[in-house]
């Protein structure tokens, strides 16, 4: 059986999620959207439900998606998630609302099947 074509991923670019502070929304909106790609593949589901979780974690969170300290976009190895993570330290993506917001979406048991 053939393997199935990935879908376009049609939403707003991240910079402008990050400046608007639509980011949490739109992670939901385009999770298994039928006419888009995901903005976040399952590693990158799991790390940020860790972290949002437990943002405490966060330095253990780091060492796990082998990126390295101080905050250099760098080492991020392209993952949003890591982003967000290193750059919460300093410079928070997500504010405190988005990070309740999708706490509350993991908890509903979102499949991290995209």
């Amino acid at each position: 059986m053939a393997q199935q074509a990935s879908k376009p991923y049609i939403g707003p670019s991240v910079s402008e999620m990050i400046a608007n502070h639509s980011l949490a929304d739109n992670i939901m909106k385009y999770h298994n959207n039928p006419d888009s790609d995901a903005i976040l593949d399952r590693d990158d589901l799991a790390t940020l439900s860790r972290f949002v979780h437990h943002p405490g974690d966060r330095d253990e969170i780091l060492k796990d998606a082998g990126a390295t300290e101080p905050a250099d976009s760098t080492k991020y190895h392209g993952s949003l998630a890591v982003y967000i993570v290193l750059k919460h330290k300093d410079n928070p993506v997500l504010s405190e609302d988005e990070m309740q917001k999708l706490r509350k979406w993991f908890d509903r048991g979102v499949s991290a099947e995209v």
